[in-house]
C-alpha cells in the first residue's frame, strides 16, 4: 500500500492507495508477440483528514482529485525506479 497527501484549501487529505504498475503494450512484430497496455490503475483504500476516515463522505469532485494525486505520485515513483535501474553502467 502506498500513501500521499493532497493539500486542498490548506486542508491535508491523507490518501492510502494501491497501485498496479503500468506496463506498456507492444503493437509491432509478430501478432503472437503483441499485447495491450496493462496496469496503471489506482484503488483508493482510505482518505482521511486529521486521522478521521472521510472516504465515503467526500464529494465526488474531491475524490477525483485524490485519485488524480495518487495516480500522479505512483507514476512518478515508477519512473524514478526505472531511471535508477538505467543508471547502472553496462
Amino acid at each position: 500500500m502506498k500513501s500521499t497527501t493532497l493539500y486542498w484549501e490548506d486542508t491535508p487529505f491523507d490518501i492510502s492507495f494501491t497501485y498496479t504498475p503500468f506496463v506498456k503494450g507492444r503493437a509491432y512484430g509478430e501478432p503472437s508477440e503483441c499485447y495491450e497496455d496493462e496496469g496503471g490503475e489506482v484503488e483508493i483504500d482510505n482518505i482521511s483528514v486529521v486521522g478521521f476516515n472521510i472516504t465515503d463522505a467526500i464529494k465526488p469532485s474531491v475524490y477525483a482529485l485524490c485519485v488524480t494525486k495518487a495516480t500522479e505520485d505512483a507514476r512518478e515513483e515508477q519512473i524514478d525506479e526505472r531511471l535508477e535501474l538505467s543508471d547502472v553502467p553496462f
